[in-house]
């Protein structure tokens, strides 16, 4: 039995990938938004209680990050509902291919991330920001083919930024504080007198290598979802207390390196795109200057001979007196 319509049709088969997506994303993103509610507010110990039990450099403070995830969350709304009502050609292939099903995937493994951490199980943790972040690096190459574009405000806002957060969250935050507890590189923040410096030249190599990516990545795309939350999550760090002096120091530099790179990128970027306007121009106008010259050497010649025959009709007139 055929099916009514052609399967083998690009448009069809976007449209099929569409309407599946229209179902499955919603649901993932509402499973991971419950979890991480019902783990966060609802069990006992909380994210947070295990986070001050098996604490490690990159603490974070509670609210900022309460602030960052909500945040999140609502572009992520927003996403869902751009992919409910996207009639544009360009917003539905950055939605199917630039995207995908790897959203519904990340939302899966992020819900099932936060109640491992939750019940402790911070290996299966671990193997599940892992793959996250594969699958977040992987939606952040793929959308480089579906840029941002100014005519598509709501797809800057609502497909591209939150997939951004996500990205930054999993790499700047979530991996390095599981890893570290996996490594037994953690300490109570309930018990007095703990050594904060012991992991703290560590910490400070994850912060160095990890935070310097993101810069390359600001510096070099002007991105300023990543300056803005690379601030926010490096600030959130740096305030929470305590901290060994290292890991302080190299938090408030990157606190300081995000604004500072991203405003000099911009200054950068401005000063090459007008040269290259500049060159671009004396490119077009010298071939004006040529003909220029050669219509001006042309009209010389004609004034000359004008003259001469000027005067030789006036010696003419002259001798016919």
């Amino acid at each position: 039995m055929s099916l009514p319509f052609d399967s083998s049709d690009p448009q069809v088969r976007l449209l099929l990938k569409h309407v599946r997506l229209q179902a499955l994303t919603p649901m993932a993103v509402l499973i991971n938004l419950t979890a991480t509610i019902i783990c966060a507010l609802v069990l006992t110990p909380s994210t947070e209680r295990i986070a001050e039990i098996y604490a490690t450099p990159f603490n974070s403070q509670p609210y900022m990050l309460g602030l960052y995830w909500l945040g999140t969350s609502v572009l992520l709304i927003g996403y869902c509902f751009i992919l409910m009502i996207a009639t544009k050609q360009e917003t539905k292939e950055t939605l199917v291919a630039g995207v995908g099903m790897r959203l519904v995937f990340i939302q899966w493994l992020m819900a099932m991330n936060v109640v491992a951490f939750t019940l402790k199980w911070f290996i299966i943790s671990l193997v599940c920001t892992s793959l996250s972040l594969a699958l977040l690096v992987w939606v952040h190459i793929t959308l480089y083919l579906h840029p941002v574009a100014s005519t598509r405000p709501l797809d800057t806002a609502f497909i591209h930024a939150p997939l951004r957060l996500l990205l930054i969250l999993t790499f700047l935050q979530d991996l390095p504080q599981v890893l570290f507890i996996v490594l037994g590189w953690h300490f109570n923040l309930v018990k007095d007198e703990q050594d904060y410096d012991k992991w703290g030249w560590q910490a400070v190599a994850f912060i160095v290598s990890f935070n310097l990516v993101g810069l390359l990545e600001v510096g070099w795309r002007l991105d300023f979802v990543w300056a803005a939350a690379g601030l926010w999550l490096t600030l959130g760090q740096l305030t929470q207390r305590p901290k060994a002096a290292q890991v302080f120091t190299s938090s408030l530099a990157f606190a300081v390196l995000y604004p500072v790179v991203f405003i000099a990128s911009v200054f950068i970027w401005r000063g090459i795109q007008k040269r290259r306007a500049l060159e671009a121009e004396g490119a077009i106008r010298l071939p004006e200057e040529d003909d220029e010259a050669i219509v001006g050497g042309l009209t010389e010649e004609e004034e000359v001979a004008r003259v001469r025959a000027r005067a030789h009709a006036n010696a003419t007139n002259g001798g016919a007196a």
